[in-house]
């Protein structure tokens, strides 16, 4: 997805921020006009709308789909445009409010743990209408209990091991699962939710 055609879309942009009706829309927005009906849009085309609106406004955007299959298959659409695929946030499944990282919970705690970050950074996102009903940790909250670790930038260990503790985090004497923490001597291993991958801090 790195390699679509950047260039091409640009230009696309740049002729559609030439069109009248599109400048108007952008005016409605930036208004402050809280409900705007489009029409004549259909397939990759609402996508590629979405797209663009981000490119032009900068302002985070959160599509909404009825169902599961078809959000995911909206962030696998708009992957092409924005390079990545946007995060997306499904209903919480029966059984899972349970704390974060067990096991029931592991997957969809995870994955909404990751959602709520993709949040607070802005960009596109993308739900399921019913999720938006699911009760969720406060902005704030989750704001706050965020631990960032930086390139160069001094920590120490045993600080930094209780605050991931603190926020639901596991010690183990491996790391295998989202939610893990290990240590050994100065090394820590820390698999965040959402990553992908665990990483070693030194």
């Amino acid at each position: 997805m790195k390699d679509r055609p950047r260039i091409k879309l640009d230009n696309v942009i740049k002729t559609l921020n030439e069109s009248g009706k599109l400048r108007s829309l952008l005016r409605r927005i930036e208004s402050g006009e809280r409900t705007i009906s489009l029409s004549g849009l259909g397939g990759s085309s609402k996508l590629f709308l979405v797209y663009a609106l981000r490119e032009m406004t900068r302002r985070p955007i959160l599509v909404i789909s009825p169902t599961a299959k078809r959000a995911d298959g909206a962030s696998h659409d708009l992957s092409f445009f924005l390079g990545e695929r946007p995060r997306v946030l499904l209903r919480k499944e029966m059984g899972t409010g349970r704390p974060v990282f067990s096991t029931a919970a592991a997957k969809s705690g995870s994955d909404r743990i990751a959602w709520l970050n993709s949040a607070l950074n802005g960009g596109v996102l993308v739900a399921e209408a019913h999720a938006l009903y699911d009760k969720t940790i406060p902005r704030d909250a989750f704001s706050s209990s965020v631990i960032k670790v930086e390139k160069g930038r001094l920590s120490f260990r045993d600080e930094l091991i209780s605050g991931l503790i603190k926020s639901g985090y596991t010690l183990t004497d491996f790391v295998q699962n989202e939610g893990d923490i290990s240590r050994r001597g100065s090394i820590v291993d820390v698999f965040s939710p959402g990553s992908g991958y665990p990483v070693r801090l030194e």
